[in-house]
């Protein structure tokens, strides 16, 4: 459940399925879809910026790009809300995308997200019984 002032804020890039963004709002995230915000051709620099400017923490699948710009921007000292990255469905369904993140949501702060990659890898996974 998202907290006011303590809860990561989404934003997702132009290659990030929409339908989860819904499904975040639908549980109480302020989430900004780039498409919605007419950022399809943003480059991932400005994905990054514009999430950064607005306190939002960028979700994306695009791994090797935003790992680089992630560790540009460390090394310049330039503050960032936070990436999280994904595998794209279909390699894991859109529900355990979802699941996944849901989890992380619940248990990550904008804070302790910002300047900070997290890989929303098995860690966030529900565990097995």
């Amino acid at each position: 459940m998202a907290i006011e002032g303590l809860s990561i804020r989404p934003y997702l890039d132009h290659n990030f399925h929409e339908r989860i963004g819904l499904a975040l709002r639908r549980v109480g995230f302020d989430v900004a879809i780039a498409k919605e915000l007419g950022h399809e051709r943003f480059s991932d620099e400005e994905h990054l910026a514009w999430a950064s400017d607005h306190r939002r923490a960028v979700l994306t699948y695009d791994r090797v790009d935003f790992m680089k710009l992630n560790l540009n921007w460390v090394l310049s000292g330039q503050p960032q809300s936070g990436i999280i990255v994904s595998v794209a469905p279909p390699e894991i369904p859109y529900r355990e995308v979802l699941a996944r993140l849901l989890r992380l949501l619940d248990a990550v702060t904008a804070d302790e997200i910002a300047n900070n990659l997290i890989w929303l890898d098995e860690t966030w996974a529900a565990p097995r019984r």
